[in-house]
């Protein structure tokens, strides 16, 4: 299952929000310092960030002294219910558009056990909260100055450029 450029972004604005860089300190977290942060546009981060501060992940304050944080429970939330929350399909494969699936209506086998592995998806991430997600970003960084995406890898001490190791 692949999650939608819309989840991608808040995962990483969350972890973006939680683990802010020694050099950054005292830099408020505006939607613009977000995108350039985890390179992506203003427009969809802005949408992002919406989004998260709806569903109680982070909260935001306008003007001057304002700016995007993480809520205070936050790092208890489950990241399998959050993506849950951002993955706006509820279906992993659209039956109806562009033309109807002649076996929709059927019950279909199939589309039942894509729904299935759509929950299994969310269900392994279930037990992973954004504290661990957090704790995680921060070893990392201590590690090897860089910030983890989770992949499997490590940085490589003589080139010190990033491997991903074969899983």
């Amino acid at each position: 299952m692949q999650m939608t450029r819309f989840a991608d972004l808040g995962l990483r604005v969350v972890m973006r929000l939680g683990a802010p860089s020694a050099d950054q300190e005292g830099r408020r977290n505006t939607v613009n310092n977000l995108a350039e942060d985890i390179s992506a546009s203003s427009a969809h981060v802005a949408k992002v960030v919406a989004k998260l501060v709806n569903i109680g992940v982070a909260n935001s304050v306008r003007g001057r002294k304002g700016g995007i944080v993480l809520a205070d429970d936050a790092p208890s939330m489950k990241v399998g219910e959050v993506l849950r929350k951002l993955e706006v399909s509820s279906e992993v494969i659209n039956c109806v558009e562009p033309t109807e699936c002649p076996y929709y209506s059927n019950n279909c086998l199939l589309r039942t056990r894509l729904a299935r592995a759509r929950e299994a998806f969310f269900a392994a991430l279930d037990d992973l909260t954004i504290a661990d997600l957090l704790e995680h970003t921060a070893r990392e960084h201590k590690r090897s100055g860089a910030v983890g995406l989770g992949i499997p890898g490590f940085v490589n001490q003589s080139t010190g450029i990033a491997e991903i190791t074969n899983i």
